[in-house]
């Protein structure tokens, strides 16, 4: 007999695009492709988990229920929390200036308002902390979908990035971090899983332990590393930007093959929110036609 070779997948994040690799996943499957390992950020995290979990439908219910419930993510309570906010700072702006024609006197209340905003108590610093999207409908959705039972209990490993961040920071690479999703109990892969999707302004960022974390996104240059001493005959890398195929080219020989949109599917904030089912259905088709396209090419060079 004959066995397979064993194949990893590194999944990049981008909010509603990664409908794209619902569709690529479908590719694989009818093409006979499973993953010994995963890695992913962000909505590349959720999805990965439902790789490794094995179902795909459950995977699509998923992605159905969250397109049809998107206008009920936005917390009006948060919303009003960071308007009052807002609206506090701004009213420095307002302050009568004596002399006002000074300059000096003009930069210092620019200071001022600068440093309310990004204070402990200010707007942006409350958006970073709590975000304007109900965490608790989102979760709500994830769980009754993903069976962390299964995830946990799988032979396929799951590495989940996050970004370690202090505590009203905005993240940078420098705290990119991954963990492998077996080495936790139930509740830290709920924490994992949601800090990777926490995404700056729009999500709550999430405390395990004494450390606080955020979207993963931003790692991912490096979330194929933890496929990379798994003796992996091949690595595929899913992207959600087009503009990535004029950084990362097939060749043959290569183990590492890129899966890249053959059409824009989005900027950072045109479509990473757009959950309608019109966007879903288009980007899961793209990705579907999109791999279908690259492995016809790409498994004959190896």
């Amino acid at each position: 007999m004959i066995s397979k070779p064993a194949n990893g997948i590194a999944l990049e994040g981008g909010g509603a695009k990664g409908a794209y690799q619902m569709g690529a996943w479908k590719a694989f499957m009818e093409m006979g492709i499973s993953f010994q390992v995963v890695s992913g950020a962000s909505m590349g995290a959720i999805n990965g988990a439902f790789m490794v979990q094995g179902d795909y439908e459950r995977a699509r219910a998923f992605w159905t229920e969250l397109s049809e419930k998107r206008l009920h993510l936005v917390d009006v309570k948060k919303v009003k929390g960071f308007a009052a906010r807002l609206i506090t700072d701004l009213g420095l702006m307002f302050l009568p200036l004596p002399l006002g024609k000074l300059r000096w006197i003009k930069y210092a209340r620019t200071f001022t308002l600068f440093m309310k905003i990004f204070s402990e108590k200010g707007a942006v610093s409350y958006l970073l902390k709590e975000g304007l999207v109900n965490t608790d409908l989102l979760g709500e959705i994830l769980w009754s979908h993903i069976d962390l039972q299964r995830v946990l209990g799988s032979g396929t490993g799951l590495y989940i990035f996050a970004h370690e961040t202090p505590g009203g920071s905005i993240p940078g690479r420098s705290g990119a971090t991954f963990i492998r999703a077996q080495d936790l109990d139930e509740i830290s892969l709920k924490s994992f899983l949601m800090a990777s999707i926490a995404f700056p302004l729009m999500f709550p960022s999430v405390s395990i332990g004494d450390k606080t974390y955020r979207d993963g996104d931003l790692a991912f240059p490096d979330i194929p590393f933890p496929l990379r001493d798994k003796n992996l005959a091949r690595i595929f890398v899913l992207h959600s930007k087009a503009w990535k195929s004029m950084l990362h080219k097939n060749h043959p020989g290569n183990p590492i093959i890129h899966i890249i949109p053959s059409k824009n599917i989005g900027t950072l904030y045109q479509k990473t929110f757009d959950f309608s089912p019109e966007t879903i259905s288009h980007v899961m088709e793209l990705g579907y036609q999109d791999t279908q396209n690259i492995l016809r090419v790409e498994l004959e060079r190896i």
